[in-house]
């Protein structure tokens, strides 16, 4: 997949400096878990992880680290470090990081055109993809989670930053997951799933920013408190929120276990999910 995405941004980007800043970002690591996730997806439907799965889950990602560059930029969280190293913005520039950002967004519309998928799936992906990754998803969360800096808010506007900003993209994980192996009846179902995931997720996230360290996580930690920002830990305290994400977790197996009763095996999705249970001071 990583092979596979870094040729097409090479070949298809007409600037260098674009291509190097965007692949400096794409290519720095990570735990690529929302590709894992799908291609954990289409195991369990004993689906072949084929060259559509694989530029599909190329797309998720791409469009994940543009969101990352643009998260790091002096006029959002203004961070300096991500996955270990200099944030694009300080490896390159705050203009070169945004257009590099942009052009991820975009590009990961573009790689779904590549696909070999009929053009009823193709449009479908393209169409969600931006939504989830636009303005009904992460560009709206992110909007919300910027207005509530330095604010009390009630714990349903904090899930729905949180549903915006983080549960979307696992959305359309599992929504491409259902559209590859072609599973319309269990749409509804992978997208509650998707919302639970994408929720532990997050209140992981917020948790790590408490208890976590600069060394294990190769990005600054204590930034949330600094900003003000609205989180699990603000609102519950560690220990609360250490509850409410394995809550969280125990719903999306709940979810897997009804998607087994229709023949779908979650031995990958769970050991992918297991890995999100243990919240501990490094």
């Amino acid at each position: 997949m990583e092979q596979e995405v870094s040729a097409f941004l090479e070949k298809q980007t007409a600037s260098r400096t674009l291509f190097e800043s965007m692949e400096y970002s794409f290519s720095s690591g990570g735990k690529r878990l929302r590709p894992r996730l799908l291609f954990a997806l289409l195991q369990g439907y004993d689906k072949e992880l084929d060259r559509d799965a694989r530029l599909t889950a190329g797309a998720i990602e791409m469009l994940h680290t543009a969101t990352l560059i643009h998260d790091d930029l002096p006029e959002m969280d203004n961070d300096e470090l991500r996955r270990g190293k200099p944030t694009n913005h300080i490896a390159y520039s705050p203009a070169v990081a945004l257009l590099a950002g942009d052009g991820l967004m975009l590009a990961a519309i573009q790689i779904l055109g590549k696909t070999a998928l009929s053009a009823e799936v193709k449009a479908e992906l393209m169409t969600l993809l931006s939504i989830f990754g636009g303005i009904g998803g992460v560009a709206a969360g992110q909007t919300l989670d910027k207005l509530a800096e330095g604010h009390e808010i009630t714990f349903e506007a904090l899930k729905e930053i949180h549903e915006y900003k983080t549960g979307a993209l696992f959305r359309f994980v599992f929504a491409a997951g259902g559209l590859l192996a072609n599973r319309p009846a269990q749409r509804k179902l992978l997208n509650e799933t998707a919302l639970h995931l994408g929720l532990a997720f997050q209140i992981r996230d917020d948790l790590l920013d408490v208890i976590g360290s600069e060394a294990v996580l190769g990005k600054a930690v204590g930034k949330d408190e600094k900003l003000a920002k609205a989180t699990y830990p603000h609102y519950f305290g560690v220990e609360k929120s250490i509850t409410m994400l394995h809550e969280e977790l125990e719903k999306v197996m709940q979810s897997l276990r009804c998607l087994e009763a229709d023949g779908f095996d979650s031995t990958q999705l769970q050991r992918i999910i297991q890995q999100l249970e243990l919240v501990q001071k490094e």
